[in-house]
């Protein structure tokens, strides 16, 4: 409806340790990276992995073992 109005607040975001990543291949060979991380608390729940998205990404943003990321929950 016109009138309805949605809030949306900034997601809680914590610091993370890239620990490995690991290679998946999906049915259509798809490469996935997915990072191990040291575990956070976040929106109640214990974080240890996430997704890198591609390669591209990955070179893009220069991530390599044992860097320090920042974790979010997408969506929340």
């Amino acid at each position: 409806p016109k009138w309805a109005v949605a809030y949306k607040f900034p997601a809680e975001e914590k610091e993370a340790k890239l620990l490995s990543v690991d290679w998946t291949v999906g049915r259509t060979g798809v490469v996935t990276p997915t990072a191990n991380l040291t575990p956070v608390q976040l929106a109640g729940t214990t974080v240890s992995r996430a997704t890198l998205h591609n390669v591209d990404y990955i070179a893009e943003k220069d991530i390599r073992k044992d860097d320090t990321v920042i974790v979010y929950k997408a969506g929340d």
